[in-house]
This record gives C-alpha cells, structure tokens and sequence, in this order.
C-alpha cells in the first residue's frame, strides 16, 4: 500500500470533518449537523477507509513524520491523530448503519402509509 496518499487522504478526511464538527459546537442541531457531515464522508469509499485502517493498525507510523524515533530505532506510542482518525471512522461506520435505518424507515412509511420499523 502506498503510505503518502492514504496519509494525507486520512489527515484531510480527519481535518475537514473535525474542523466542521468544532466550528458547529454549541449550536442547537449539533446531531443534524454530525450526520450532514457524515454524509459528505459517502464519496469516500469504504475501501479506502478500510485500506487506512488497516494500514494504520499494521504500521503504526503512517500518521508520524518519518524519521521520529525513540533510542531503540522504534516508533513510540499510537500518534494523536491516528487515534482521532480511528475515532472518526468508527463514528463515520455508525452513522452509515444508521443512515440506512433512517431511509429504510422512511421507505417502508412510503410504502406501507404508516410507521413501521424491521
């Protein structure tokens, strides 16, 4: 796998969605504005998401500046923003499984002409 594109694929996902999410807190529709977020994730494909997460789990140093070691020549603990971004995509799947329960509700309301829920 190639470490610099998901690298900074994976830092700007992380940026742009944590940035919305700070510039928003404290407003009154803080959850419609998480989920509107989520949503503009859906152009990123769950493989590539998948391919970053298992990039970061097999090699630790994908979000470390090469070159940053400690005295025995290995890198030290999970970095920051690897956390924040293993954070975001547990987020980003949840939000998936529920935005499709969301439109399977709304289609069996169509359909059925009242409110129901499987």
């Amino acid at each position: 796998m190639l470490k610099k594109p998901l690298r900074s694929q994976a830092r700007n996902i992380v940026f742009n969605v944590y940035q919305r999410l700070l510039d928003e807190q404290g407003a009154e529709q803080t959850q419609s504005s998480t989920l509107s977020h989520v949503q503009a994730l859906t152009g990123v494909s769950n493989t590539t998401i998948r391919r970053i997460v298992a990039e970061g789990r097999s090699n630790r140093s994908v979000f470390i500046t090469p070159g940053k070691k400690k005295k025995g020549g290995k890198n030290t603990a999970l970095p920051l923003l690897m956390k924040t971004f293993l954070w975001m995509c547990c987020i980003w799947v949840h939000f998936q499984v529920l935005i499709r329960d969301v439109n399977r509700f709304e289609e069996n309301r169509r359909k059925n002409g009242f409110y129901t829920y499987r």
